[in-house]
This record gives structure tokens, sequence and C-alpha cells, in this order.
């Protein structure tokens, strides 16, 4: 298995993956459909991240005394990611509500025909109900 530095092939397709999800979405701020190239491009990110993080790993040479112990627990990679997507689940719900917690409340205006009408009179025009 090709490694540099010691860290695999894997960790920089994973960082330059991110790289270019942030690129596109500091390139795509500016433009009408900034929300959508944003949500585009990290959903497409975090999709192949799961793909690339549970996909099996390759095949490696050991040696004797790595065969001996054989302790490698193939679902860690698997629970390590259902508790990072459990924990991300629950600070993106969390934020939500303290989002929606601090955030004034929006009311709509209250629909009042004849206030209009009267308004409308007084200024000279004719109030045409139809």
């Amino acid at each position: 298995m090709a490694t540099i530095v010691g860290v695999g092939v894997g960790v920089f397709v994973l960082t330059i993956l991110m790289m270019i999800s942030i690129l596109a979405c500091y390139l795509g701020g500016g433009s009408r459909y900034s929300n959508q190239i944003s949500f585009g491009t990290t959903t497409l990110f975090l999709l192949v991240a799961v793909i690339l993080l549970v996909s099996p790993r390759g095949e490696s040479n050991k040696s004797v005394i790595e065969t001996e112990i054989e302790g490698y627990d193939d679902t860690v990679t698997h629970r390590a990611l259902m508790l990072a997507s459990m924990l991300m689940a629950m600070f993106v719900a969390g934020g939500g509500i303290v989002f929606s917690h601090l955030s004034s409340p929006v009311f709509s205006k209250p629909v009042d025909h004849q206030i209009d009408v009267l308004s409308l009179e007084k200024k000279g025009g004719s109030a045409d109900i139809r």
C-alpha cells in the first residue's frame, strides 16, 4: 500500500475532495444559486467520504508478529461512523432548536379591508370593490 509520510492515499483523496468542496462553496457564494451550490457540494463530499470510509481496506503484507496479533476489528470503522453521524445529527438538531428559539417570530399583516378603503377615499381615489 502506498503511503506518503506515513499517511495513506485515502486521506489525501479526502483532503483534496474537501478542498474542492470548500473552493466550490467559496466561488459559488456570490451567485444567485449559492445555497444550492453549497448544499450540493457538501452533500457530494459527505457521500464520497462515507463511501470511502466504509469501503474495505486493501490487502497488506504483515510480518510474522503482526499475523500472530490478529486484533483488528472490522466493525470499529462502522461504529465510529455511526457515532459521528449521530453526533452530527444531534448538533444540527440542537442548532436548529436554538436558532428557532432565538430568532424573532414573523407575523403576517392583518387584512383589514375597511381601513384600506377609507385611506384610499381620503386621498381622493375611488374605492373599486370587486
